[in-house]
């Protein structure tokens, strides 16, 4: 059921996106764009990343929500309170990771370049 309820509000908000995206491009007329996948390597990287970040915010908070209400309705079963523990845990830390992987193309470009 959990998984059920995740791959709907994933393919939801992914859907949301791409006909958002359609929406203003038509609303400010034709607008010509190079492929998304153009650019220096490190561009394409950032914008993969940035991508990520985008999807993995709704997706922590949905995932905290998750476990808090496994938390809440555990009715005394540690097990259960448990679980919904390492799903709050597990979801920062995910997100943490995103957040941090956002950081490293920064620092590896300064590395590589020296500025």
């Amino acid at each position: 059921m959990l998984k059920k309820m995740l791959g709907i509000f994933l393919v939801y908000y992914l859907v949301v996106i791409v006909f958002l995206d359609a929406s203003i491009v038509s609303a400010q007329g034709p607008i010509i764009t190079a492929s998304p996948f153009s650019g220096t390597i490190s561009d394409v990287i950032n914008r993969v990343i940035d991508f990520l970040v985008t999807v993995s915010i709704p997706i922590t908070v949905l995932m905290v929500l998750i476990g808090a209400f496994q938390m809440l309705t555990s009715g005394g079963n540690a097990e259960q309170f448990r679980k919904g523990t390492k799903t709050v845990i597990y979801s920062i830390v995910g997100f943490a990771l995103v957040l941090l992987a956002r950081g490293s193309t920064t620092l590896i470009r300064e590395l590589i370049t020296g500025s």
